[in-house]
């Protein structure tokens, strides 16, 4: 009995043998079809990666509403470029994405109708089909209570509301702190100060509230109140963008919402 099951384990040993024989040759023997199969594998995964890019970002800044999110990844997806695909001799042929997104208090899930074409050297691949997920439950607890934090000078507050959440890779969070650097020779900040919130980079689900108090003093002669808006830029070599900003022109006091931590100030609608 013995002997006939060491017998079987030795055919069978043969026959994986045999099979990865072949499939080993005809790799060899078929160089082109192996390597266009693999870029074409690392095509379609550029794709799934700035379609899951795309969620990400999209629900910090955008929230949960559907037809935002939607309109974020659609414009996001524009910017993920093929050319570097192209100038390897790929043949790429697309047609318009449909997006079909489900949004629950548990995850975002993000089904994306795109067809795609995909050819080189006679192989050609085609993918209909690309899906994203983001869980919603994966983030950081932040505090269990709201709590305020404000800059030295009192103009800037932010409220952290309590049971905020951060993305799971931003575990470092918990040291919250503004930095003031002077804003003298910015010509698109009105406010003597601009505020580094930090640690620079953190991302917040839901929005964070951030208020900004303003003078009179600061503004040019004239200058129309409501044209006042919370800028934001990403560090000291980006270009400012304006944020929506409410104005209470009986406080003087400027409210936007952030979806991260960056540098901000107090400028016009729109910068130089």
């Amino acid at each position: 009995m013995y002997r006939k099951k060491g017998q079987v384990a030795i055919f069978i040993l043969i026959a994986i043998v045999f099979i990865f024989s072949i499939v080993a040759f005809f790799y060899i023997s078929n160089p082109n079809i192996r390597s266009e199969s693999i870029d074409a594998v690392l095509i379609t995964g550029y794709i799934s990666s700035c379609l899951d890019d795309s969620v990400k970002n999209g629900v910090l800044k955008t929230g949960l509403r559907e037809a935002d999110l939607n309109k974020y990844i659609l414009n996001s997806l524009e910017s993920c470029d093929l050319q570097v695909f192209e100038k390897e001799g790929f043949d790429i042929s697309e047609e318009d994405v449909v997006l079909k997104t489900e949004i629950s208090n548990k995850e975002v899930v993000v089904k994306a109708d795109y067809s795609l074409s995909i050819a080189k050297n006679g192989v050609s691949v085609k993918v209909d089909e690309f899906y994203s997920s983001l869980d919603l439950q994966k983030t950081i607890p932040i505090t269990n209570e709201e709590f305020t934090v404000g800059s030295e000078d009192g103009v800037l507050q932010l409220n952290i509301p309590a049971n905020i959440n951060a993305l799971l890779d931003d575990d470092h969070i918990s040291n919250i702190h503004i930095d003031m650097i002077d804003s003298s020779g910015d010509a698109n900040i009105f406010s003597p100060i601009i505020y580094n919130l930090r640690p620079s980079g953190s991302k917040f689900f839901p929005n964070l509230v951030l208020n900004m108090d303003y003078s009179d003093s600061n503004l040019p002669r004239n200058f129309n109140e409501n044209n006042l808006r919370i800028l934001i830029r990403e560090n000291s070599d980006s270009e400012w963008k304006a944020l929506h900003t409410n104005t209470d022109l009986s406080k003087k006091i400027l409210t936007a919402n952030i979806s991260h931590f960056s540098d901000v100030g107090i400028g016009r609608t729109k910068c130089l």
